[in-house]
């Protein structure tokens, strides 16, 4: 799966996403030399500061972190949206965890805005996540239907991973935000943020 560098921003307009530029390409391989990346757990917390480069941000813990922001990052705003939103053909992405038969249930489901479809797409382990948390991200190809499970329908991908099609359950308590583009003007001193 690709490497993507986020900071989610939950604003009074919905919560917002930085990414790197080469979102939808491989990560290149690291040279030699180099130390292998670990990922860090998500940081929570509120905007100290932000100048269009260091994000500066007091966490839960009280504690204040700076992330820098790579050149040409997008903002991607996250909006809650209405279930009927998922549609044949919108492009999705699910954190969901393997069943007995083979389906996933998601633990976290968005729809991409159509300036965003086919950003990322493939299917794969989550990095860091208990065994069985896959990532799905993809193309609803079946018509969605309300069951007693909840929200179910099946997802094709192409790319990391290789292609095929994963059968998605989404429970129906679950959130589900759309992701589009937004403006960098919107990462504000007291916005609350998730990196």
């Amino acid at each position: 799966m690709q490497r993507v560098l986020a900071a989610s921003v939950a604003a009074a307009l919905g919560a917002l996403t930085l990414a790197a530029p080469a979102w939808s390409q491989p990560a290149a391989p690291a040279p030699a030399a180099a130390p292998a990346l670990k990922p860090i757990p998500p940081v929570r917390g509120q905007v100290l500061a932000f100048d269009g480069r260091s994000l500066t941000v007091k966490d839960d813990a009280g504690a204040s972190r700076t992330f820098t922001v790579a050149d040409g990052a997008r903002i991607v705003r996250l909006k809650k949206i209405d279930p009927s939103a998922i549609q044949p053909g919108s492009f999705v992405a699910t954190a969901n965890v393997t069943q007995a038969d083979g389906s996933g249930v998601s633990t976290e489901f968005r729809v991409f805005a159509p300036e965003l479809k086919g950003q990322g797409g493939g299917h794969g382990p989550m990095n860091g996540e208990p065994a069985g948390t896959m990532m799905t991200n993809g193309t609803v190809s079946t018509q969605v239907t309300s069951t007693p499970r909840g929200l179910e329908m099946d997802v094709s991908y192409n790319g990391g991973g290789g292609h095929g099609a994963r059968h998605i359950v989404i429970p129906q308590t679950m959130t589900i935000r759309e992701m589009s583009l937004a403006d960098a003007a919107q990462i504000k001193p007291g916005v609350f943020v998730e990196v």
